[in-house]
């Protein structure tokens, strides 16, 4: 594993994309002037932030998490919104989404899972046989979740429209349980 993690905006080393200074660019085809959910190229398949394989998410992943990668993220200070605790941010947290136990995640819990769309217990919502209760996180909207959505972006950090938090130049708002970027 790669124990030099890089920008994933410029691929360069020392900083992480939300304070790259070079401007957007789509995470699918690295070109700048859109975002990756406007990309016409055709999708490339994503890679795990944390073992670099492609296949499945960082939270999905098997191999040990990548502690180095996971303070670096994490920066000074308290940063996990999951927990609340410090040190670590809620992509490298040990609390159990299923439990709230500390030790283990989800997948590798011994209660049982209830389902994030009707809330029963015994199967997980991409196997859920009821109607999708999922909004778009962008517009509100249910037909629809924020991927597809047609709406400009908006961002969450300064409330202004035509960009996602992520991308936001403006200084970063601690809004309760989520923690700003320490460069207050």
């Amino acid at each position: 594993m790669n124990s030099v993690r890089s920008c994933y905006n410029c691929n360069e080393t020392g900083h992480m994309s939300k304070d790259c200074t070079k401007g957007s660019v789509c995470y699918n085809c690295r070109q700048t002037g859109h975002i990756g959910k406007d990309c016409t190229e055709p999708r490339k398949e994503r890679v795990c932030h944390n073992c670099e394989q492609p296949g499945h998410q960082a939270r999905d992943c098997r191999e040990p998490r990548d502690e180095e990668g996971a303070a670096r993220r994490a920066g000074p200070g308290p940063a996990c919104y999951k927990c609340e605790q410090p040190g670590h941010k809620a992509i490298d947290c040990k609390q159990c989404n299923t439990c709230r136990k500390f030790g283990h995640i989800a997948r590798d819990c011994g209660r049982e899972q209830s389902c994030f769309n009707c809330g029963e217990s015994g199967h997980m919502s991409r196997d859920c046989s009821k109607p999708s209760n999922k909004s778009c996180y962008n517009c509100g909207g249910t037909d629809h979740v924020n991927r597809d959505c047609t709406s400009d972006p908006k961002c969450h950090n300064c409330q202004k429209t035509g960009h996602i938090s992520s991308e936001c130049t403006e200084e970063r708002k601690d809004r309760g349980r989520y923690q700003s970027s320490g460069s207050e």
